[in-house]
């Protein structure tokens, strides 16, 4: 539950996290942006190298979920209008969901509990800046069907990440001020509006979070195109600067990331300017700020 106070919103946790009950395994699953690659999953309270979960068609890029479902839409290389979904607690392929109104590649997506969000990204143009776009979709995740609008964010925006709470959803940098917080309530449609800046300017980055905090990390610094290692975090209940976090254990970008409310996971990537890959998978615990540790390989 989030509320106002009189001077600031807060939050109370009104769920428990039961890793193994059935819909809620602290699960994390990641796509490649390959044609027909395999979904990868590992458990999120243990640690080890991932395993197959299913084949993925490998043309929607960007993921986001309920406690029961995984749902992926954009393309990265090229727009994409098609999405996707996955059974968490289950394995096996995705299956067609619907349609985004608009293709898009190179969205932010995140979700709550109920309803899925992407947001910016290239128009079906192409690419540059004059087709980056500030359009919101978002779909209600039990139900199949195409995207309807949301609101705008507060700028036209590309490879920005996202993060939420049970009630706010937050999108952070991208090229075009890759400086700034955008925040949403969820559960209603509307513009976003400013929440904070960042740390660090970045694009091409990930973000994950529990109920209370969100924590974005590596990518590219827009200023200088040099990649970062820095993780940052900021308050989802409260609005301002973002705060030093730790380090991932290496330099990448275009990179992926997933959560329980315990941990958060930084997986995959790679090197620029060597494109190097990186199937490397790092972990955080929230409650605490440090350095991420490795946890496995994708």
């Amino acid at each position: 539950l989030e509320f106002y106070t009189g001077n600031n919103w807060a939050t109370v946790n009104t769920f428990t996290e039961i890793q193994n009950s059935p819909g809620n395994r602290g699960r994390a699953i990641f796509s490649t942006n390959q044609p027909g690659s395999p979904l990868d999953f590992v458990n999120i309270s243990s640690q080890g190298n991932a395993k197959t979960f299913g084949d993925f068609t490998g043309v929607s890029a960007f993921g986001c979920s309920s406690e029961t479902r995984g749902v992926w839409a954009g393309g990265y290389s090229n727009p994409n209008f098609i999405i996707e979904y996955i059974t968490i607690a289950s394995e096996g392929n995705a299956i067609t969901f619907g349609d985004l109104s608009v293709e898009r590649k190179a969205v932010a997506a995140t979700s709550s509990s109920t309803r899925g969000m992407w947001a910016g990204g290239y128009a079906p143009t192409g690419g540059g800046s004059p087709n980056r776009t500030n359009t919101i979709q978002y779909v209600e995740i039990q139900t199949l069907g195409d995207s309807v609008d949301f609101g705008d964010l507060t700028t036209t925006e590309v490879s920005m990440s996202a993060v939420s709470s049970p009630t706010r959803g937050i999108f952070s940098g991208g090229y075009t001020l890759p400086s700034q917080y955008d925040v949403v309530t969820i559960a209603s449609k509307g513009n976003a509006t400013r929440f904070g800046d960042m740390r660090v300017t970045r694009a091409r980055h990930a973000s994950c979070s529990n109920s209370t905090r969100g924590v974005f990390g590596a990518g590219r610094q827009v200023n200088n195109s040099q990649l970062t290692i820095e993780m940052e975090y900021i308050t989802i209940a409260s609005e301002g600067t973002a705060t030093l976090f730790g380090d991932i254990t290496a330099k990448r970008n275009m990179l992926a990331a997933a959560s329980s409310q315990t941990r958060g996971l930084f997986a995959g990537g790679y090197n620029h300017p060597s494109n190097s890959g990186d199937n490397t998978i790092d972990f955080i615990t929230f409650s605490s700020t440090g350095n991420a540790i490795d946890f496995g390989d994708c």
